[in-house]
C-alpha cells in the first residue's frame, strides 16, 4: 500500500513538472496585415483538438467588416460528418493592439475575448494563414 502511494506521488510530481515546462514556440505575429484582404471565407484544414470544436468537419470561418469597425465572425461546420448536424456560431473580433494589426481578439460570448494572432500568412495572395493565441494551447 505504501509503495502504491509513493508511486502515485512520484507520478503526480512528474506530471506537474511536465505541465510547468515552457515550450519554445515562436508566437510572433506577421509584420504586415491588411484586414480588408483577410475578409471573406476561410476553410479550416487543421486545428488543435478542443471541446468547442470536437468532432466538427467542413469547418469554415467567414469574416466581414461591421459599420462600427469591428469584424463579424461566423464559424460553421458539421458534427462528425457532412451528413451530421450543421452548427453555426456568430462572434465578433476587434484589434487588440493598434500598433500590431495582426493581433486581434475574438469573442463568441458576451465580453469574454480570446487572443487571435496571425502567426503566418501568405502576404501576396492571402491564400493561407496560421492563427494562434498568446499560448501554445490554441492553433
Amino acid at each position: 500500500m505504501k509503495r502504491n502511494v509513493l508511486t502515485l506521488i512520484l507520478v503526480a510530481l512528474g506530471l506537474s513538472s511536465c505541465a510547468q515546462k515552457e515550450t519554445k514556440l515562436d508566437l510572433t505575429t506577421v509584420k504586415e496585415f491588411d484586414i480588408n484582404k483577410y475578409l471573406g471565407k476561410w476553410y479550416e484544414i487543421g486545428r488543435y483538438d478542443h471541446s468547442f470544436e470536437r468532432g466538427m468537419v467542413g469547418t469554415i470561418a467567414m469574416y466581414s467588416l461591421k459599420e462600427d469597425g469591428t469584424i463579424k465572425v461566423v464559424n460553421s461546420g458539421y458534427k462528425n460528418s457532412f451528413e451530421g448536424k450543421y452548427k453555426e456560431v456568430i462572434g465578433k473580433a476587434k484589434f487588440a493592439d493598434k500598433n500590431n494589426p495582426a493581433k486581434l481578439k475574438v469573442s463568441f460570448f458576451l465580453w469574454f475575448y480570446g487572443a487571435y494572432n496571425i502567426l503566418e500568412l501568405d502576404q501576396e495572395n492571402y491564400s493561407y494563414v496560421l492563427v494562434g493565441s498568446d499560448s501554445d494551447k490554441y492553433l
